[in-house]
């Protein structure tokens, strides 16, 4: 993509970019990009109009996932009006004009900053310098206050996703995030976590899922990253009579073994105070490409879960309860796991001792 004139003709906003740097933040095996780019961007507001400038995220989708773009636009729009400081934002989408952005459809993200609009409220962080969450956690260790910051946050941003509201005009139903991993999370500059990319969530409403064209990819029960897959959807045993209650469940396994990834980089929880380089889950025993097979036989039938690759402290009331936290998350049994908010709560709990 070169940096001269290209256009976005976007909702609301008008944007022309200068490209200044790219990378991918998602990885989700269909070619979408994720620019970083610094932009022009016109505030539309009925008593002041001014030009700012601003850093945001464009993910671009080429033609073959349009429907793929319609519908995480969908999702987002249903978020947008909550405005929830640990779920991305949608500033605005549309479709590109001219040159290379011919046919492409573009998502505008960002956290809720502290110029669009004047409304938001303005503690809110702007960028995410620290990337995904998997880039983060590869290049830092932490203490116990920074992952249990990290750890809150995501947790809560996940409550917030499976909690349905409906107060006056506001109106939120459960959504399922369906593909929670350390890609699709971002690290803001305080770090804490974001949850992004929707483009397998689903809508929930009651036991059913809510769903207009009959060929979205959310419709494919067993979606997501196969690493971070839910034992009952590796092995395609999800509960059909209670989609909220099953699909909700499935995100608590892959929030633990998130969990997992965050506090075993922390330093205060081992005797030396040195953590370990990150690893992914099961990177140790299934590699970095595991099969639905390798994995079917490790979690489902043998209920395989995360180990330390070196042990924390020994005999401490706190390490004890954070490993319990994470394993009633795991659960093998879906009907025991902790619900979002009670994880939250947990380890809200947690975070106010110290190893």
């Amino acid at each position: 993509m070169n940096s001269t004139d290209h256009e976005l003709d976007l909702k609301q906003t008008s944007l022309k970019g200068e490209q200044k740097r790219a990378y991918n933040l998602f990885d989700v095996g269909m070619q979408i990009r994720v620019l970083y780019i610094k932009v022009m961007q016109r505030v539309h507001d009925t008593k002041d109009v001014n030009t700012k400038q601003m850093n945001v995220f464009i993910k671009s989708f080429p033609p073959p996932l349009k429907e793929l773009y319609r519908h995480e636009w969908r999702i987002l729009s249903l978020l947008a009006p909550l405005q929830h400081k640990n779920i991305i934002c949608l500033l605005a989408a549309g479709s590109g004009t001219g040159g290379s952005l011919e046919d492409h459809q573009f998502l505008v993200l960002q956290h809720y900053p502290e110029h669009y609009p004047k409304h938001y409220p303005k503690h809110y962080p702007k960028h995410y310098p620290k990337g995904s969450l998997r880039n983060y956690l590869t290049n830092h260790a932490s203490d116990w206050t920074t992952a249990c910051r990290m750890a809150i946050s995501l947790t809560r941003g996940l409550a917030f996703l499976h909690t349905y509201i409906s107060e006056g005009d506001t109106y939120k139903p459960v959504i399922a995030h369906r593909d929670l991993n350390s890609d699709n999370v971002l690290v803001t500059e305080d770090s804490s976590c974001i949850i992004s990319d929707f483009g397998l969530s689903v809508v929930l409403e009651g036991c059913r899922t809510k769903n207009k064209n009959t060929q979205d990819p959310t419709m494919i029960f067993m979606a997501g990253t196969l690493r971070y897959m839910s034992p009952e959807m590796l092995d395609g045993f999800l509960n059909l009579k209670s989609m909220e209650r099953a699909l909700t469940q499935a995100d608590m396994y892959s929030l633990g073994l998130l969990l997992w990834e965050i506090f075993i980089r922390c330093n205060d929880l081992y005797e030396d105070r040195q953590a370990p380089d990150y690893q992914l889950v099961f990177l140790k025993e299934l590699g970095p490409n595991p099969t639905l097979d390798e994995l079917r036989l490790l979690v489902v039938e043998n209920k395989g879960r995360p180990q330390h690759s070196k042990p924390w402290r020994k005999n401490t009331q706190l390490s004890m309860a954070l490993w319990e936290t994470l394993e009633d998350c795991w659960d093998p049994d879906s009907e025991a796991r902790l619900t979002a908010q009670c994880a939250e709560w947990r380890l809200y709990n947690l975070s106010s001792a110290h190893p």
